[in-house]
């Protein structure tokens, strides 16, 4: 896994900047790269190739992430509070301990995910698969899950607390645990 320097990093985003505006820029393609806890806080990555990146313990908080690739990266304990990563493809990704509180995750593929003790209280996740993620102790508290496909899942313990839960679909998922965490959902669908 490579590792980039500060300077080529900072060239790189300016270059992406130039790029989303119709200028001689050029995608930014962080794909198998080793960022570690680097602070990208507002950071504009819209459709940035980020598939395999690593980024444990970063911070992107309020970062735009629209339609970029983080397929399979390495977010764990990734701060992503406030983000939009509206119609990211971020399949097979950790996502454990992550900080999602509030994010814009509508249209997201999080299929295969590992969400363990993932936080998204307050997100928007309209649309969204899940499909045969892992959600163990996934703190989803008043998210909106509108249309969230959870086909397969596996929520463990899983707290749904104010959700908006109508129209998600949680076939053949499985649910364990949730108990008292469902108090309260808004409009929940029998599952």
């Amino acid at each position: 896994m490579a590792e980039l320097d500060l300077e080529y990093l900072h060239e790189c985003l300016d270059s992406h900047a130039r790029w989303l505006a119709g200028e001689d820029g050029k995608r930014i393609d962080l794909s198998h790269t080793d960022l570690g806890a680097i602070d990208l806080s507002g950071a504009d990555l819209r459709q940035a190739r980020m598939s395999r990146i690593k980024l444990r313990g970063a911070h992107l908080a309020r970062a735009d992430l629209r339609g970029a690739d983080l397929s399979r990266a390495d977010l764990y304990m990734t701060d992503l509070a406030h983000a939009n990563l509206m119609g990211a493809e971020m399949t097979w990704a950790d996502l454990r301990q992550a900080d999602l509180f509030e994010a814009e995750l509508s249209g997201v593929n999080l299929s295969k995910s590992d969400l363990r003790l993932a936080k998204f209280c307050g997100a928007r996740l309209q649309g969204t698969l899940l499909l045969w993620s892992l959600c163990y102790r996934t703190d989803f508290r008043r998210c909106d899950l509108r249309d969230a496909n959870f086909t397969g899942a596996k929520l463990i313990s899983a707290n749904l607390n104010g959700a908006i839960l109508l129209g998600a679909n949680f076939a053949g998922a499985e649910i364990l645990g949730l108990g008292a965490q469902i108090a309260d959902p808004v409009l929940a669908q029998p599952y």
